[in-house]
């Protein structure tokens, strides 16, 4: 099951749920549910981000991968990480995090944080790229999504 869910443009007002530019696609494997982040990953995508987790929880996975191989982030990525992973454990699933941007892994670590989302910070560093990826990266958790994608 693959679904994308597009995102509108900015009210100038600044009511919309998702900030112009965001994009979040999810995928869903057995037990294994991946959420793709194209975009900004900051204060405004939370809703997205909790819509997505919404709609991978019907499936029941046992975990939630999330993909960041599109996504940057801006101060509030760590938090709205936090937010992510500590509503999917209320609900029993896991959340690991898959193609971390370098900034948004030197924040995780700088946070002490790494290790909630990924075990090994350096995790998937130097594994082969996932299908339709690059052979040249290398961001933690790359490995994760080699036989999801």
């Amino acid at each position: 099951m693959t679904s994308t869910t597009p995102a509108p443009t900015t009210r100038p007002e600044g009511n919309a749920t998702r900030p112009a530019g965001l994009t979040i696609s999810t995928r869903i494997r057995a037990d294994l549910a991946v959420i793709a982040v194209h975009g900004v990953l900051d204060l405004h995508s939370t809703c997205a981000c909790r819509e997505a987790v919404d709609l991978v929880l019907r499936r029941r996975p046992r975990i939630v991968v999330l993909d960041l191989y599109d996504a940057t982030g801006d101060a509030f990525a760590v938090p709205v990480l936090g937010l992510v992973r500590r509503y999917l454990e209320r609900c029993g699933v896991r959340l690991r995090l898959a193609c971390v941007p370098e900034q948004l892994a030197a924040a995780l670590e700088r946070d002490g944080v790494a290790s909630d989302y990924f075990g090994d910070p350096t995790a998937g560093v130097g594994a082969p790229a996932p299908r339709g990826r690059s052979a040249s990266d290398e961001r933690p958790g790359a490995a994760l999504l080699g036989d999801v994608l």
